[in-house]
């Protein structure tokens, strides 16, 4: 804690009226993140994400190793779900029908994201994008059409 203080400049009071500790701040900027899903009218736009991660390689990395970042990727993981489930809210969805639309894609990006991390973040982030968005509008149609209209079991 006492390096973070000190390469930032900020007192340790000053950090604690803002954070209640390190997991906090590495967390903070989340729900901002998934906004471009919760708030989206039409399709959401996926690559704001997808930039984020390949900004964040660098300090994300190291952490792939780290128990800290099975908490994050949780966090992360739990925040992009309940920003789906207000988008499927938003489309119509009956809320009954959106915690497995939800948690699909929440936990596809995330799968997606950390592979994609150790791979050098190789294809970019529009190419990425641009490959994830069919399955996740595949997961969005299906959805959207509600129990029984999907394809046929």
């Amino acid at each position: 804690m006492q390096d973070i203080l000190d390469r930032t400049g900020v007192g340790r009071s000053t950090f604690y009226a803002h954070f209640d500790n390190k997991f906090d701040l590495l967390t903070a900027e989340i729900p901002s993140l998934t906004l471009p899903i919760s708030e989206a009218d039409g399709e959401p736009d996926l690559l704001p994400l997808f930039e984020h991660v390949q900004e964040m390689r660098p300090v994300m990395l190291p952490l792939l190793s780290q128990p800290l970042l099975g908490e994050i990727v949780d966090t992360f993981q739990r925040r992009l779900a309940e920003a789906w489930t207000e988008y499927l809210a938003g489309i119509g969805v009956a809320a009954e029908h959106r915690v497995v639309p939800a948690e699909l894609l929440a936990g596809g990006f995330m799968s997606v994201a950390r592979d994609w991390l150790k791979a050098g973040c190789e294809p970019g982030p529009v190419a990425i994008c641009r490959e994830f968005t069919p399955y996740s509008d595949a997961v969005l149609a299906l959805a959207g059409s509600g129990p029984g209209r999907g394809p046929a079991t």
